[in-house]
């Protein structure tokens, strides 16, 4: 498997368990950190500076 697929693959992944949760319903610091395959830390440190994923 090549990285783009495993990469469309877990996207798709993503998404699917995102659209399994109720309307309105927000991602805790560890969901998204996991959604986004990076560490709580580096959310933090994303915030903590102004950057990030928009």
């Amino acid at each position: 498997m090549t990285i783009i697929n495993a990469i469309t693959t877990e996207l798709t992944s993503v998404r699917i368990d995102l659209c399994e949760r109720s309307p309105g319903t927000l991602l805790n610091e560890r969901e998204v950190a996991a959604a986004l395959h990076v560490s709580v830390k580096t959310l933090q440190n994303w915030r903590q500076h102004g950057r990030g994923p928009r």
